[in-house]
């Protein structure tokens, strides 16, 4: 039995159905709720708890955690996927510390329960809104999906995000151009591959994969800064991408590379 199994079964023991309610119409609602969540995925807009009361709870939102529940474990045993609230806007990365460095050894599945935990302990995650993160472990997604272009766009994302994680997730608009420049992908070119990457960096902005933040400075030119979005916060734990990252370099690196990471992030 997993953790979650634990927490959902004591939520239910805890919580008295209506006497309206019986527990064949938690499972169905359940059910609802699954498809609901997966058919919403598809347009890459978070799921809204309003959508969810209006079209899966409908008249009872008391019973709204043991049917979140319900399809948790659902998304998680037949689709190993899983809803998370989805972060607000400014969200800031995971510090990089002992605690952290020490889950790489985690598992994903493991990871992802207790990054949700801490979404959940967190006020400034209280968005009312939920996104799907899939529980498959990376060296296992190719296959999952099924276009070319979707995979080769999700290697850019990853290249993207990892500039950023590594200059303290705030990097300079033309910083960026600069260092995608030395991987051979031009702003102002189309690439063989990615085509229209300024385009594509446009796309990940709007799905909340990136922010794009405009400052300003007396007397010099107004400028833009990308950082982390609210889903890449959701869909890339740090942990995942510190190992990419190290995986550019020897074995022997590696402790190295942590150490320099955390002291461009400004972490003590």
């Amino acid at each position: 039995m997993t953790d979650d199994d634990s927490e959902s079964i004591s939520i239910q023991s805890n919580f008295k159905l209506p006497e309206n309610i019986t527990q064949e119409d938690i499972e169905k609602k359940a059910i609802d709720l699954v498809r609901l969540a997966i058919s919403n995925n598809v347009s890459d807009v978070p799921l809204k708890r309003e959508e969810i009361r209006k079209k899966v709870i409908k008249d009872n939102m008391r019973i709204f955690p043991v049917v979140f529940e319900e399809a948790q474990k659902i998304l998680r045993n037949d689709y190993c996927m899983e809803l998370v609230e989805y972060p607000t806007r400014g969200t800031k990365i995971h510090s990089l510390n002992k605690e952290t460095q020490r889950d790489t050894q985690v598992s994903q599945a493991s990871t992802s329960t207790q990054t949700q935990n801490q979404i959940k302990r967190s006020k400034k995650y209280t968005t009312k809104s939920y996104i799907l993160r899939s529980l498959i472990p990376g060296n296992f997604r190719k296959g999952f999906i099924f276009e070319k272009e979707d995979y080769q766009l999700h290697g850019l994302l990853i290249i993207i995000l990892c500039l950023i994680y590594v200059n303290g997730n705030h990097l300079k608009e033309d910083a960026l151009y600069k260092y995608l420049e030395k991987f051979g992908i031009s702003k102002n070119k189309s690439h063989k591959v990615f085509g229209d990457v300024e385009k594509n960096i446009s796309q990940f902005t709007q799905k909340g994969y990136l922010e794009k933040e405009k400052s300003v400075v007396p007397n010099e030119e107004i400028f833009y800064n990308y950082k982390w979005g609210p889903r890449a916060l959701v869909e890339f734990p740090e942990n995942n991408l510190l190992k990419f990252v190290k995986g550019f370099y020897n074995e022997n690196e590696h402790e190295q590379i942590v150490r320099e990471l955390i002291r461009s992030r400004g972490i003590n």
